[in-house]
């Protein structure tokens, strides 16, 4: 903080975008304040617009950190220190079945606090990242993910062929989920490492691609699962199931006053899209390579054993919501890339084996 003495610095968990610190400060005289911060330091522009941004207008009491001060200039937030504790990744990669399926509650609950306590900040969120040099198009990038999946698909050249037809589903799936009532403030990366399970709650940390829209974006996390992380090991249903009526329990209908019925089926779409994106994200480097998703020392499953249960839940999810174009094209990439891998199961996430 603005005049504070530094008493000592520790590293946290940081990568090759960001640098992430717990900051101890020396008490001063007759101030308020805390003895410890955590400030993150953004390596590239992208990102601390959407995270210093989503910060400013979170609620108080919201399990997330509290913005204290930022720096634009130098890509700098200063955010309250939430303690330190396991993350439900930890969870998910350990041996306690119960531990780790009251962890799923936990981080759903969490999650449809946040969205209750965010439903009507659109505008808010919005204007705070394009004041800090961000623009619209950082406020939802999802539905621009789902259209630019099949010039990926379509552009590896091995053959993968798109019909005609394709983006004109892709479409209306995509209408399905610009539904106001049900847009809240979203991590944008709701992976099962970017939160801390402290003594006295869990706290959703990590809000650099941090987006405003469909809930039903982030329950889809426990669905395909965890699109954008390394730690994306088969969920069995029931888990998942579980974790989102706990959601729903805990959200008290809606963000919004919404009708809850339509949230199991735009859960379903948002299911649909996210399969076909993080395919499409992961497919390009599973044809060069077949390691293990994330960085080698993480237990994680095989990239292309990911994006091979990515397209076949595509196809059988599409075929269920009768959407035939994109289950026969799904279907055919399956069956196209097991010729060349041969046939891959994705396994279970180690807890529940």
């Amino acid at each position: 903080m603005p005049g504070s003495e530094i008493r000592a610095v520790d590293r946290l968990q940081s990568s090759e975008r960001t640098v992430v610190e717990r900051v101890h400060l020396a008490p001063r005289l007759g101030a308020d304040g805390p003895e410890q911060v955590v400030t993150k330091r953004f390596l590239h522009a992208a990102g601390f617009e959407s995270e210093a941004g989503a910060l400013s207008v979170m609620p108080t009491g919201v399990p997330a950190p509290q913005l204290l001060a930022e720096d634009p200039g130098e890509r700098v937030i200063v955010m309250t220190d939430i303690g330190s504790g396991p993350s439900l990744a930890d969870a998910l990669l350990g041996d306690c079945p119960e531990t780790a399926e009251a962890a799923l509650h936990t981080w759903a609950e969490t999650m449809a606090g946040v969205h209750r306590a965010t439903a009507g900040l659109r505008r808010c969120f919005s204007a705070a990242v394009v004041d800090r040099g961000g623009s619209e198009a950082q406020v939802d990038p999802t539905n621009r993910w789902l259209a630019a999946t099949p010039n990926v698909v379509e552009g590896t050249n091995v053959g993968l062929a798109v019909p005609a037809g394709l983006p004109d589903e892709l479409i209306s799936m995509t209408a399905v989920l610009d539904d106001p009532a049900w847009e809240a403030l979203s991590q944008g990366d709701a992976c099962p490492d970017n939160n801390v399970m402290t003594p006295a709650a869990l706290f959703l940390i990590d809000f650099e691609e941090a987006a405003f829209r469909h809930v039903a974006w982030d329950l889809a996390y426990l669905r395909v699962p965890w699109p954008s992380c390394w730690c994306a090991w088969n969920l069995p249903a029931a888990l998942a199931e579980a974790a989102t009526a706990h959601y729903v329990h805990a959200v008290n209908a809606s963000p919004a006053d919404a009708d809850p019925s339509a949230l199991e089926g735009a859960i379903e779409v948002a299911t649909l899209a996210f399969a076909l994106i993080a395919a499409a994200w992961f497919l390009p480097s599973a044809l060069q390579r077949d390691d293990t998703l994330g960085t080698p020392e993480r237990r994680a499953p095989s990239r292309r054993a990911a994006v091979l249960h990515r397209f076949t839940l595509a196809a059988d999810t599409a075929t269920k919501l009768g959407y035939q174009t994109t289950a026969a094209a799904a279907r055919s990439w399956v069956q196209t890339l097991q010729q060349r891998w041969g046939t891959r199961t994705l396994p279970t996430t180690p807890a529940f084996r």
